[in-house]
């Protein structure tokens, strides 16, 4: 069994609002390949400027238009200035066709004073 880094993007995004649809944060293509299973590690921030909604934030993490992770639902607090850290991760099995890891986020409504950053995404490849 090996371990093959595929791709490893540890530069934080700009962050970007909430939005009312699942939108993608990060993504990568796969190359073609000959792994039994890919592995997708993401790390999110979420930080409120000021009184956000009180709703769920839902992360996912995705290859083509599939939902491979199990949805995270995190519920904001109505406070200002709150920073959460958090880590999301999936493997799935073989997977050699060009698809689109991504790491997506959304909400029921838009949310201007909540901001959601990806700190970074690593996809690994296991022989």
């Amino acid at each position: 069994m090996g371990f093959y880094p595929i791709y490893q993007d540890n530069t934080a995004a700009s962050g970007v609002t909430v939005p009312n649809t699942d939108t993608n944060l990060k993504s990568f293509t796969l190359p073609e390949n000959n792994y039994k299973t890919i592995f997708v590690l993401a790390s999110v921030k979420t930080a409120s400027t000021g009184t956000s909604t009180a709703q769920n934030l839902t992360f996912k993490i995705k290859i083509g238009t599939t939902i491979a992770a199990n949805t995270k639902n995190f519920v904001r607090p109505i406070t200002a200035a709150v920073v959460t850290y958090f880590d999301t991760f999936y493997h799935f099995g073989e997977c050699r066709a060009k698809e689109v890891v991504a790491v997506s986020h959304g909400a029921p409504a838009a949310d201007a004073n909540t901001t959601v950053t990806c700190q970074d995404l690593n996809i690994i490849g296991i022989t």
